[in-house]
């Protein structure tokens, strides 16, 4: 998850570290818009973060067997060895 930048370091940045911070989604909490989540550091993603997460991160997640607790699958890793 990116850092979210505040106004006080919105009132000394340069145009240019504004804009570097907006392409990186630092600016998003200011701006109203949504902060994604981060993946979880390991194992299964919980309903508390799925909540939070951002498309994004939901499909990510998916993609790397971190649902699948959550959607009754067997965890990737125990399916690998059979």
């Amino acid at each position: 998850m990116s850092v979210q930048r505040d106004e006080e370091w919105l009132e000394a940045a340069t145009a240019e570290e504004i804009t570097r911070a907006l392409d990186a989604g630092e600016l998003n909490e200011l701006l109203g818009r949504s902060v994604p989540a981060p993946l979880p550091p390991e194992g299964q993603a919980d309903a508390a973060w799925l909540a939070s997460a951002s498309l994004e991160a939901v499909s990510r997640a998916y993609d790397t067997g971190q649902l699948d607790q959550l959607l009754g699958r067997p965890a990737a890793d125990a399916t690998a060895n059979e």
